[in-house]
C-alpha cells in the first residue's frame, strides 16, 4: 500500500507536558510507561500511540519498530524525561513542553520550552460543563443564544476565572488528507488559517476552527475543539478529517464527551466552548464569528 509523501520531506511530532504537579495524578499514573509509578509526563502512552499509528500509516518501519510494545513506551518515556531534566538543570524549573519529532529513517530528536501553570483539574477535569444561563438555540439544541437583557458568562463553566480564548472559524474550507489526520511538520493549512482570522503568533491565547467542504468542523490550528450539541459535549467525528487528540482521546474514553459531526453553520456566536491539547490540557473557549465565510 502506497502512502502520500512517505519518502523524507516532512516529520511526525507530537508535543506534551512535563509538570511534575502530574506526580500527583492518579489518572495520570495509568498512562504512564510504568503503571504503577508516577510521572511527571502528560499522558505519555497516548503520545507514543499517535506516533506509532502514524509511523504505520506511512510505513515507516524503523520508527514503527522503536516504539511498538512496552519496550518502545518505556525508550521514549526514558527519552523525554532525560530531556526535561536537563533542562531543568539549566533553569529554574518549572513546567515544559516537550516536543519529540522524528524523520523517516528513525531519527528522533526533542525540544524543550518553557510553558505556564495548569492546575490539575485542567488535565484531567471531570466534567464539561456549558453555560445554562443562555437561551436554547433549536440549531444547537443546546442554551447558547443571548437573550435581549443577558450578558456573556465572565467565569467558565466549569469554574475557571481565566478569560476564555476567543475562536475564530476559519474563512475557507480545508481539504481532509493524511497531514489534518496526523500530526506532522505539514502544517501549511493551519499557519494559513491563523493568518487568515487575524491571530499573529503562536503565543496568542486565541484559536482558528478548519472545516472542510462538507460545511463540518475539523479541529483547531493546535487544539481539538468541544461543544454543546442536543444535550451533549461533542467532539468533530474523526470522518470530519481531524486528528485524534491525545486529550481528546482521554476525555471521550472518560465518557465525558463523545464523537459526531458539527455542523459550521450551526456555530453561534458568543457561544462556549472548550479546547484541548497534549500541553495546555482544558481550556476555555468562545466563539468569535467574524464576516466572509465561503459560501455565505
Amino acid at each position: 500500500m502506497s502512502h502520500p509523501r512517505q519518502a523524507a520531506d516532512f516529520a511526525l511530532f507530537s508535543s506534551l507536558r512535563y509538570d511534575t504537579a502530574l506526580l500527583q495524578s492518579e489518572a495520570n499514573t495509568l498512562l504512564s510507561a510504568n503503571t504503577s509509578q508516577p510521572s511527571p509526563l502528560y499522558m505519555v502512552r497516548y503520545h507514543r500511540d499517535r506516533l506509532e499509528a502514524a509511523s504505520r500509516y506511512f510505513g515507516w518501519d524503523e520508527v514503527t519498530a522503536k516504539l511498538t510494545g512496552a519496550e518502545g513506551l518505556r525508550w521514549l518515556d526514558v527519552a523525554l524525561i532525560a530531556k526535561a531534566q536537563e533542562t531543568e538543570s539549566r533553569k529554574e524549573g518549572g513546567p515544559l513542553k516537550l516536543r519529540v519529532q522524528v524523520d523517516h529513517v528513525g531519527e528522533f530528536s526533542i525540544e524543550s520550552t518553557s510553558t505556564s501553570a495548569v492546575p490539575l483539574d485542567r488535565m484531567f477535569p471531570t466534567r464539561l460543563e456549558f453555560s445554562q444561563s443562555l437561551m436554547t438555540s433549536s440549531k444547537t439544541g443546546g442554551a447558547l443564544l443571548l437573550g435581549k437583557d443577558e450578558e456573556l458568562p465572565q467565569k467558565s463553566p466549569n469554574g475557571s476565572t481565566s478569560a476564555p480564548w476567543p475562536v475564530y472559524l476559519d474563512k475557507v474550507p480545508t481539504t481532509p488528507s493524511p497531514f489534518t489526520q496526523f500530526k506532522t511538520t505539514s502544517r501549511a493549512m493551519y499557519e494559513d488559517a491563523r493568518t487568515r482570522v487575524g491571530i499573529k503568533s503562536f503565543k496568542e491565547s486565541a484559536e482558528v476552527i478548519l472545516w472542510n467542504a462538507a460545511r463540518q468542523l475539523m479541529e483547531g490550528s493546535l487544539t481539538s475543539i468541544f461543544m454543546f450539541r442536543n444535550g451533549r459535549c461533542v467532539t468533530p467525528s474523526a470522518i470530519s478529517g481531524g486528528q485524534a487528540g491525545t486529550t481528546r482521546r482521554w476525555l471521550i474514553e472518560q465518557g465525558l464527551c463523545e464523537e459526531d459531526t458539527i455542523s459550521l453553520d450551526s456555530v453561534q456566536d458568543g457561544e462556549d466552548c472548550y479546547l484541548s491539547n497534549g500541553v495546555k490540557g482544558v481550556i476555555w473557549g468562545r466563539i468569535v464569528l467574524q464576516t466572509g465565510l465561503t459560501g455565505e
